[in-house]
């Protein structure tokens, strides 16, 4: 996803590079910085919202943690427990949603290369499919 702020600011400086040099007349330079000024002010105002993130972040955790009740003490329930330890200490909200796509990257992995996990492979990856459309 496009940082929206850092695009505003992009316009804004290529609009002051590029543009504003090559304007001669006083009225066309003014409205030129009024645009400016206005871009300034919208990429100021830009609010982000974490919700969607969180939602999807805990939406990664329960396939987690339902991967890690299912398959047991197999070597990638240990690392699905580390990931989720990690994203409980991750410092934002975009931090833990991605220590935990990270988390279940690993186990679609697991799923397909690992023969002894190949029959949680009906059940775990419906799962996987619902978190990520939602």
């Amino acid at each position: 996803m496009t940082d929206v702020a850092r695009m505003l600011e992009a316009v804004r400086e290529e609009l002051r590079k590029t543009v504003l040099d090559r304007i001669g007349g006083d009225y066309e330079r003014s409205v030129v910085i009024a645009m400016l000024g206005i871009l300034r002010d919208l990429r100021d105002a830009v609010v982000y919202d974490d919700a969607p993130i969180a939602a999807e972040a805990e939406r990664l955790a329960a396939v987690c943690r339902g991967a890690v009740a299912e398959i047991g003490d197999h070597a990638s329930a240990g690392e699905m427990v580390a990931r989720l330890k990690a994203a409980e200490r991750a410092a934002t909200v975009k931090q833990r949603r991605d220590e935990l796509a990270a988390a279940v990257e690993t186990l679609v992995r697991e799923l397909w290369s690992a023969p002894d996990l190949a029959a949680h492979r009906r059940t775990l990856l419906p799962r996987i499919r619902t978190a990520l459309k939602t």
